[in-house]
């Protein structure tokens, strides 16, 4: 059976590599919760997809991470008494047929309601 990429919003478990790690040179990341932004397919047919860090750190500027509400912490699992961002300002890529660290198959906790992730490709910074 093919894999299937999550639908944007979902909530898992994911190496997240922040790209302060790879400026210093680290190799491995700790698993955190991230949400998927969405998915691409490329022209050779590989699928790729965008995810997003969830963090209970303010990003540097305003626009650079959107706060998830209250309601949505719990729908996903996350803890309510902690502050909860998803981080715009870098994310990471991964291929669904080819990936070590992403299971498609992997239960989520949630999927975060799409006004949450009220961004675009052409949104997110290059990297």
């Amino acid at each position: 059976m093919k894999k299937r990429a999550p639908p944007s919003g979902t909530v898992f478990s994911y190496p997240y590599f922040w790209a302060y790690q790879e400026k210093r040179g680290l190799k491995h990341a700790k698993d955190r919760i991230c949400c998927m932004a969405f998915s691409s397919v490329k022209p050779d047919g590989m699928e790729v997809l965008v995810i997003l860090a969830i963090s209970d750190q303010e990003a540097v500027t305003r626009e650079g991470a959107i706060e998830i509400s209250l309601m949505e912490k719990v729908n996903a699992g996350l803890d309510p008494s902690r502050p909860a961002f998803v981080h715009l300002t870098e994310f990471n890529l991964d291929h669904l047929g080819k990936s070590w660290f992403f299971n498609a198959n992997a239960k989520s906790s949630a999927v975060l309601a799409k006004r949450s992730l009220n961004t675009s490709w052409r949104e997110l910074p290059s990297r």
